[in-house]
């Protein structure tokens, strides 16, 4: 994978999905109508122009500090990551969208990983990836039916645009994307957080007004586990077989309340959010 030819047969052009030819330094797609052109930049492909500090930038360092509490890392990512490792071993090819600076699970023995983010500091901190792009999940620079996972690690959550109804179709052509890349018989594995009903309603009544006097800071919405079923096998655009695999961890391990309050501490049971895996298999 790591040679210029068997990454042509997998990286596309995010307009027309067209073949690239990929230079030392420059992108270019095949197709003379498209004009689409990137660059390769300290080792991250650039299929976006990079814009203002992404949220992840301007947090690195709170996030690093949430990521890494032993209570977040009991309750989010251990379990969570063996199962990863589970589900992403023998894959040939795995895309992990939202990659971030470190996986979360065991790099598999022989895949080529290819990671996608909006925050070029956190994919040129990431060394174990073989492909690293910077792009959005809603115009994958990936070729038709190329991949055999693609992985999305606490990230959905992120996919958002200035209203509730812009958030949904965010989601909703970034699930197309999915769908349209993977192989048949490949899987899509989501983890994210689920709402509990009380949360989830008053978010959705309340998210509008704090985005609109908050701005880019409120850059999360969190889907119900039953919404984000519906919204996603609507969207594949294709049939695929859903699982839903639920994380519970020991209700009195406590952990930071959020990235803005890193300080303050609670247990499990009173954190608002079901830990869930989605698993889509495509057909």
């Amino acid at each position: 994978m790591k040679r210029d030819g068997d990454l042509a047969r997998v990286l596309a052009c995010p307009r027309g999905r067209g073949p690239l030819d990929i230079g030392p330094v420059r992108l270019a797609c095949r197709a003379e109508s498209c004009g689409f052109t990137g660059r390769l930049e300290n080792g991250v492909l650039l299929f976006a122009e990079p814009g203002a500090e992404s949220f992840f930038d301007a947090r690195t360092e709170m996030m690093d500090r949430v990521v890494s509490d032993p209570g977040t890392r009991a309750l989010f990512y251990e379990a969570q990551g063996e199962t990863a490792r589970r589900y992403l071993a023998g894959a040939p090819v795995i895309l992990d969208v939202g990659c971030g600076g470190t996986l979360q699970y065991p790099r598999p023995v022989g895949s080529c990983v290819i990671g996608l983010d909006l925050s070029i500091r956190l994919l040129r901190q990431n060394k174990d990836l073989d492909v690293a792009i910077y792009g959005s999940a809603t115009d994958l620079p990936v070729a038709d039916r190329s991949v055999d996972r693609v992985v999305c690690f606490y990230a959905v959550h992120h996919f958002v645009g200035g209203s509730v109804a812009d958030n949904r179709g965010v989601v909703e052509r970034a699930c197309a994307e999915f769908g349209r890349v993977l192989r048949p018989g490949g899987q899509l594995l989501v983890f994210d957080l689920s709402p509990w009903w009380l949360f989830w309603w008053a978010q959705r009544l309340a998210w509008n007004g704090a985005r609109r006097a908050l701005g880019t800071r409120v850059d999360m919405f969190f889907w119900r586990a039953r919404a984000l079923e519906e919204l996603a096998g609507h969207h594949l655009g294709r049939p695929a077989q859903l699982e839903r695999e639920v994380f519970r961890g020991h209700p009195l391990t406590l952990l930071p309340a959020g990235v803005a309050l890193s300080w303050l501490r609670i247990p499990r049971l009173l954190f608002p959010f079901t830990i869930c895996l989605y698993r889509w298999q495509a057909r």
